[in-house]
């Protein structure tokens, strides 16, 4: 009999890699709690906070989740290519057409994610924060909250994104492959006519980082700037309208070295941060909370040694993640932002 505190898998976060994980190992006869600190954040008006732009490939990922029809419900513009200066990028094609990425209402997004994983059964503790973990007796990880309950599993898996909760508390070791990068991103309306017909999706270089914009519906757009420079203002929209909802984050990239040991996995951007311009962050969350997800599965009906899984997924997750930084890396020494 399964006592109320244990269960197969513990969910440090409940955002984009927290509730895919979730659903995943639910599908899998899983028996899973999800962590999440407060959710009221989520809980603001359509299109009044910044999209998050995703590639059409999170279709196939969403589908594999029985959560498709979330990209319709939150989406505010979609975008079949990126504009860099005079050429357009185009997403690529297939028998039905150009494919089509999706500028997300991120909150509704989140929202309906979790409750896809409330309906596939999964348990979930909020308004709560981890403060400690330890490998218990038996192999399980124990693991205490803020109000001081011990629930245990055979696995935790980390989707915090930038709290990096199990990093933090078993001062896990990591490598940072860049100087520090400064994101603004915010949200313009009442653009005009004029403007808004000149507006594309697009991706330009600055001096010292780059500019993303994306157009969306009712005459709104999303801004981005990234730059090596620490302004002492908000930079203002470049676009002209009523700027509101703007946000500052260190988007410095940092890896752990190590990504999965006995009973701790760690995903999304618990794991690992790049800069949005490598374009994965959302994809990336839900890739890597699925295969978090497949190795516990492993673990529980395989019979495969722990260690051999655990290696698995940590040369997985860094190949692709280093594939993508030198590719950025080569890009921003092109363009000057790096030093060779």
């Amino acid at each position: 009999m399964v006592k109320d505190n244990e269960f197969d898998v513990i969910i440090a976060g409940g955002g984009v890699a927290g509730a895919a994980t979730a659903i995943r190992c639910r599908q899998s006869g899983l028996r899973c709690l999800m962590i999440t600190g407060n959710l009221n954040p989520l809980d603001v008006l359509f299109q009044t906070t910044p999209s998050e732009s995703v590639h059409p490939g999170a279709e196939t990922l969403l589908n594999a989740l029985g959560a498709f029809n979330l990209l319709a419900a939150s989406c505010r513009g979609r975008y079949d290519g990126i504009a860099t200066g005079n050429s357009v990028n185009f997403l690529g094609s297939d028998a039905h057409g150009k494919w089509q990425g999706y500028h997300l209402d991120k909150p509704l997004f989140v929202k309906g994610l979790i409750a896809a994983a409330l309906l596939s059964g999964t348990e979930t503790l909020s308004n709560e924060k981890i403060t400690s973990l330890a490998l218990g007796n038996g192999g399980r990880m124990v693991v205490k909250v803020s109000a001081g309950i011990t629930y245990q599993a055979r696995y935790l898996i980390d989707a915090s994104g930038h709290s990096q909760i199990a990093g933090k508390i078993l001062n896990l070791k990591k490598s940072f492959y860049s100087p520090v990068l400064y994101c603004w991103t915010g949200l313009t309306s009442g653009i005009s006519d004029d403007v808004f017909s000149q507006l594309h999706t697009s991706f330009d270089m600055t001096r010292h980082g780059w500019q993303w914009l994306a157009p969306e519906d009712h005459q709104y757009c999303t801004w981005t700037t990234v730059s090596t420079l620490r302004n002492a203002h908000r930079p203002i929209s470049p676009v002209a309208g009523n700027s509101f909802q703007s946000v500052h984050r260190n988007m410095r990239w940092r890896l752990y070295d190590k990504l999965a040991y006995e009973g701790i996995i760690l995903c999304g951007d618990a794991a690992g941060i790049l800069d949005p311009a490598s374009g994965q962050g959302l994809l990336m969350a839900l890739m890597s909370g699925i295969q978090a997800a497949e190795c516990v599965k492993l673990a529980f009906y395989s019979g495969r040694q722990t260690a051999s899984i655990a290696k698995d997924y940590t040369d997985w997750f860094k190949g692709f993640y280093l594939k993508k930084m030198e590719l950025l890396r080569s890009y921003y020494v092109h363009n000057g932002i790096f030093d060779d």
